[in-house]
């Protein structure tokens, strides 16, 4: 099952989330996974080089490990995908061998207005590969409920613009323990009540996210 975190706009979360699926996989043994950082800022690949356990493949992707993607994806069960925040080759093969594309956004103008170049790239990616799903996530949510439910009534009064995508319901707060963890290549799913820096609001949501990520994963 491959999920990759997607968005042709940066600073959006697409690492900070994928460390957290890739951390829910790994704290919950749900198998093994291939970890694929296809950003050239390599955020994710940072975390996972200052990660302490690593029971998973981690792959690095360039130029050269294009044309090998599918040998190491194809004998795992999990396979978790970070791309670049821009339109890239990395970002169209990513999406070409998706079961499911997460696209993370928060209730900004800005946000929603780039999510009309990531949705146009996977509706093209869709024509061949048909069965693959799309959905959003709302990230380092700070906004009012108000923001949060025009956005939300933009993009469904506007199929012109962005088709029939639909969100999680479940969603990311901004919290500085996000941040930390990530920085320290742990995640809040790792921290325990009493520890320093545990976050039970940040767990909790995360822990909701993560299983609905999976969830949606499972129907493809």
């Amino acid at each position: 099952m491959t999920i990759t975190i997607a968005n042709t706009k940066g600073g959006v979360g697409k690492s900070l989330i994928a460390s957290l699926l890739i951390d829910h996989l790994i704290i919950n043994k749900k198998g093994d996974l291939v970890v694929i950082d296809g950003d050239n800022q390599q955020s994710l690949s940072l975390w996972w080089g200052r990660k302490e356990d690593k029971p998973a493949s981690m792959q690095q992707w360039g130029s050269g490990a294009l044309d090998d993607f599918k040998n190491p994806v194809e004998s795992l069960p999990w396979h978790v995908i970070d791309v670049g925040g821009r339109d890239s080759k990395m970002v169209r093969i990513a999406l070409l061998q998706s079961d499911l594309v997460v696209i993370p956004l928060s209730a900004t103008g800005v946000d929603a207005d780039a999510l009309v170049d990531v949705l146009r790239l996977c509706y093209e990616a869709q024509k061949y590969n048909p069965d693959m799903r799309v959905k959003l996530v709302f990230n380092r949510m700070k906004q009012t409920k108000k923001d949060l439910n025009e956005l939300k009534k933009m993009i469904k009064d506007h199929p012109q613009l962005f088709g029939d995508v639909q969100w999680l319901e479940n969603m990311l707060h901004e919290r500085v323990s996000y941040q930390r963890t990530f920085g320290d290549g742990m995640s809040v799913l790792a921290l325990h009540e009493g520890e320093v820096g545990y976050d039970a609001k940040a767990k909790s949501e995360t822990i909701k996210l993560c299983e609905e990520i999976l969830d949606e994963a499972k129907k493809c």
